[in-house]
């Protein structure tokens, strides 16, 4: 009799666990694999979308957004096609119920599960700063993405040629690098469609940090501030946010910055359905704790994968940062685990074995921070792209992804 295993959420660790499980399990197991979206997101090139310059004649069309959009939303049947055991549902989860091996969705329908993989990421969080959430823009969607972009190409337009434009982005860390060094390149392709003056636009970086890159080495550190004040970026460190109006943002020491365009993009937790699991408590920032073996404390059924999970790293002690590289590990060792005790074999624990990072930093420009090898440039640059490539490859036929991966490319180097 084939076993019932469902995967909640289409990110990183979802997808990767899916696929592994359907080529391990082609007859022993159905899979059901439930998101709100009927698509899977490439999640590291929001920045690129919400600073993609398209010349446009007028408003932005829809065959422009969707061109756009698709370069980093999957259709998850396109991913699955090959892979009849996979059941696909779009829709909200509302709840987790152990004792019934059920997950019940808000339309009502229930989907019973053997085993269950908790895969639903992170929500943006304001550290209790809710008023916050109407002024800002953040890119934890393809949809804050794309309305970021459409903000700050709508404020050049209507703004006068020689009115200053303020735009804030809210934390130095990677995204927040990355968002203000890609905006760099955006904002002068603006000033020039629009006939504006370079020096009437200024990009800031509030960071509650002694630096940018706080978690990084002190290499990549210094490389990304002396990156970003070489492209204008203006750098506001030992900055903490205490509160926000419409126009201006209040730090605990008393200094106000202005803004018109506020970006948030300082911290996540986990997704709020980790606190409606029964005899959980949770860890970090509102994770579920697992054991070795990435199941859920105290169910030997359920696994939490990706952003929703708190998984140490044993080397350094530590909670395991919230990356596209950490959820693919854990999606690839869950599949492995459940295949291997469906066959009543021992799991092997899990080790983690993060150890390098890139970020692009404006231009065709990047940073690599490896263990033993450190470079930035071009190359690094060509690098990232590179790695998105191979992501691309491993969950599609490699000539659609690279027809995926080429049309990106061609979009975003349009800002570079």
């Amino acid at each position: 009799m084939k076993q019932n295993i469902v995967v909640l959420g289409a990110g990183f660790a979802g997808v990767r666990a899916a696929l592994d499980l359907a080529k391990y399990l082609p007859f022993e197991a159905e899979i059901t694999l439930i998101d709100r979206n009927s698509f899977h997101s490439y999640t590291p090139a929001y920045y690129e979308v919400a600073a993609a310059f398209l010349p446009e004649k007028g408003k932005f069309s829809r065959e422009q957004f969707e061109s756009l959009a698709s370069t980093v939303a999957i259709p998850l049947k396109t991913i699955f096609e090959k892979y009849g055991q996979v059941k696909l549902v779009i829709g909200e989860v509302a709840d987790i119920l152990p004792e019934k091996k059920q997950v019940k969705m808000e339309s009502g329908w229930e989907y019973r599960y053997d085993w269950l993989i908790i895969a639903l990421g992170s929500e943006q969080d304001y550290f209790g700063l809710t008023e916050i959430k109407k002024y800002v823009y953040n890119l934890k969607s393809l949809e804050g993405a794309l309305n970021l972009r459409n903000g700050i190409d709508e404020l050049f337009r209507r703004r006068g040629k020689h009115e200053k434009i303020k735009i804030a982005v809210a934390g130095g860390g990677f995204l927040g690098s990355e968002m203000a060094a890609e905006l760099a390149g955006y904002v002068k392709k603006l000033n020039r469609q629009h006939s504006r003056p370079g020096q009437n636009c200024e990009i800031s970086v509030i960071e509650g940090g002694e630096n940018v890159l706080g978690n990084a080495s002190e290499w990549a550190r210094k490389k990304a501030a002396g990156r970003l004040e070489k492209l204008g970026v203006k750098i506001l460190t030992n900055s903490l946010i205490s509160e926000t109006t419409k126009e201006e943002l209040v730090l605990k020491d008393g200094r106000t910055v202005p803004y018109d365009i506020l970006i948030w993009t300082v911290g996540v937790r986990a997704c709020a359905i980790a606190g409606r699991l029964g005899g959980q408590k949770l860890k970090g920032k509102g994770c579920l704790a697992v054991d070795q073996y990435l199941r859920v404390i105290p169910y030997e059924n359920i696994f939490a994968a990706g952003d929703i999970a708190y998984a140490p790293d044993y080397e350094i002690n530590a909670f395991m940062p919230m990356t596209a590289q950490v959820a693919i590990l854990h999606g690839k060792y869950i599949a492995y685990t459940i295949k291997r005790m469906m066959h009543k074999r021992r799991p092997f624990p899990y080790w983690p074995h993060q150890n390098r990072f890139s970020i692009a930093l404006g231009g065709k420009y990047a940073l690599f921070d490896g263990k033993r090898l450190k470079f930035s440039g071009f190359f690094a640059w060509f690098l990232k792209h590179l790695t998105a490539l191979k992501y691309l490859a491993a969950i599609l036929p490699f000539r659609r992804a690279f027809f995926i991966w080429r049309r990106g490319l061609k979009i975003y180097r349009s800002n570079d």
